[in-house]
């Protein structure tokens, strides 16, 4: 997967469509809606400065991910009930946790922590118990959140 979101940091920004074929009742109706919903125009004039502009932006992304993911290990590194399996792409990671409640009480729990994360079966994991959270936040507020989870998982394991 590639584009302004992972390049720039644009995720709401589109420069392109597709190109499709069918019916020409259909065709019409999707051409009205790219026109209406999916104003391409302005962004494809302004590509060559949102690439040059884009490479600082993704490099910020990465360093953050990193530090966040680091921040993530060492929450639960003393916690041998939990594991967090490798992230291969993207900008949110899983926080494999004991199923001693179902995840949306651990969802629950945390957010009276004053943490947000998901549960697990937002993301199809369909066996144990998950937790997502989105690695792209500021690392202060990051490792707060992070450690308020952890003191949940503690408390429940």
């Amino acid at each position: 997967m590639d584009g302004l979101s992972k390049r720039a940091g644009l995720p709401q920004l589109k420069v392109a469509w597709t190109c499709v074929h069918g019916d020409a009742m259909a065709m019409n109706a999707l051409a009205w809606t790219n026109d209406a919903y999916l104003s391409c125009g302005l962004a494809q004039h302004e590509l060559p400065e949102l690439f040059a502009c884009g490479q600082s932006v993704a490099a910020q992304i990465r360093r953050r991910i990193i530090t966040n993911m680091a921040t993530l290990r060492c929450a639960f590194a003393d916690i041998p009930a939990v594991s967090i399996p490798a992230v291969v792409a993207g900008w949110t990671a899983v926080v494999r946790v004991p199923r001693v409640m179902e995840e949306d009480a651990w969802v629950i729990a945390c957010a009276h922590e004053g943490a947000r994360v998901q549960p697990g079966y937002f993301y199809d994991f369909e066996v144990g118990a998950h937790l997502v959270v989105s690695l792209i936040g500021p690392a202060e507020d990051f490792e707060q959140g992070i450690g308020r989870v952890a003191r949940v998982v503690r408390a429940n394991v």
